[in-house]
């Protein structure tokens, strides 16, 4: 039986090798593949230990051959291992091709790309928010580098670290989809900065008439929730401070903390807290003073891991807090309390969903980010409409009868 099996595994070896070598020789058709991300098509190895040269990593992959992931968009949480992602190309024209390479997120902090033929780096580029100048980045996607792929196969190898949550999604595109897909997202963007301006002018010019501490609370709620926007849709880093890749570093993280202690200020003031709750407002106003104190703390000092965790911890104390607080509101009826859950609950949802999305506990897609920015869209226009309702509310209790 035994000598049986022997022979059965003989006979089977050549066919067993050459599916191996045929695996490992196989290629993507650069001009078959979608225009969405390419989660599904590479490989993808954890860098541990010594940073690998490309060479190394070219090796790594021959050896180990890992399957491709599942997923769309890569995601690998906060704080992961430097990844290396192997995309095996096959151009089938007669001279080279030029591609778009899109690559992560606005907040990634360094990437290196490569193009590979025959064992040799042919080219390489280096590109992330801690590069100056912000070359390559594209608001709203990622970073782009333009490549040129030469003849018959080659492979696309890139390396990327980050302390931030590292979202990786990974396009090719030609020219002519490239500046399709990125009118669209751009379009959009600027319709959401728009609407998000339009409502902080709008209340600053009612406080300015009426002087009702309100309305300049929900300006400086609405303008850190467009800050934030700003931030992390690289519109920042592109335009605004784009030779600076320290102040990028934390540009983000604190716009988060600033976001989320201004939504809690004006929840405070707004359902009365200090009337009703006096020991949850004066805890409060205290945490904020200690939140915003140690961002600026971890940023002055440059601890990077820590504003990153302190951040994003921030984000699930004050989400549970503002629900509380509108759970609450709704339950006791207070004025225009139903609204303010409501706006809450819808900026909770895409909110959560994002976090969720951006630190790798369920896949990831662009459809998260915007269901954040609706989320964002949406409680900015409830909250609006209920500051109408309980300051009218108000002037008609102070009204003589």
């Amino acid at each position: 039986m035994l000598r049986l099996l022997l022979i059965f595994l003989l006979r089977c070896m050549p066919v067993l090798v050459a599916g191996a070598a045929q695996a490992q020789n196989f290629a993507w058709d650069v001009q078959g593949l979608p225009t969405s991300s390419l989660g599904r098509y590479v490989q993808v190895l954890r860098e541990y230990g010594a940073p690998w040269s490309a060479e190394q990593a070219m090796a790594r992959f021959a050896q180990l051959n890992p399957p491709p992931l599942r997923d769309e968009v890569l995601s690998f949480g906060i704080g992961a291992a430097p990844v290396w992602v192997l995309l095996p190309l096959h151009n089938a024209n007669q001279g080279s091709l030029r591609m778009h390479l899109l690559l992560g997120t606005t907040w990634m902090d360094s990437a290196d790309a490569y193009v590979v033929k025959g064992g040799k780096v042919r080219s390489r580029w280096h590109l992330g928010d801690e590069v100056p100048y912000a070359y390559g980045v594209v608001p709203g996607f990622g970073f782009e580098w333009e490549l040129e792929l030469p003849p018959q196969r080659s492979d696309l190898l890139v390396r990327v670290q980050s302390l931030d949550p590292l979202v990786l999604p990974v396009q090719l595109l030609d020219a002519v989809a490239l500046a399709s897909q990125r009118d669209q997202v751009q379009y959009g963007y600027e319709l959401l900065f728009g609407a998000l301006f339009a409502l902080v002018l709008y209340n600053l010019t009612l406080f300015a008439v009426a002087r009702h501490p309100l309305h300049l609370l929900y300006a400086l709620y609405v303008g850190s929730m467009l800050l934030l926007c700003i931030a992390y849709t690289g519109k920042g880093l592109a335009s605004w401070w784009p030779d600076s890749p320290g102040f990028q570093r934390y540009a983000i993280l604190c716009a988060m903390v600033l976001f989320n202690v201004l939504g809690l200020n004006f929840a405070t003031h707004f359902l009365h807290l200090p009337r009703h709750w006096p020991q949850v407002a004066r805890l409060v106003r205290g945490g904020a003073w200690l939140v915003l104190g140690a961002m600026v703390l971890w940023a002055v000092l440059d601890q990077h891991a820590l504003a990153v965790w302190w951040a994003f911890s921030v984000f699930l104390a004050a989400t549970a807090s503002l629900f509380g607080f509108g759970a609450w509101a709704a339950w006791t009826r207070q004025p225009s309390g139903r609204l303010f859950f409501a706006a809450v609950a819808v900026s909770m949802a895409g909110a959560t969903l994002a976090w969720l999305a951006v630190t790798g506990t369920v896949g990831f897609s662009m459809a998260s980010l915007h269901a954040m920015e609706v989320g964002f869209l949406v409680d900015a226009a409830l909250l609006a409409i209920a500051l109408g309702q309980r300051i009218i509310a108000e002037k008609k209790m102070a009204a003589p009868v």
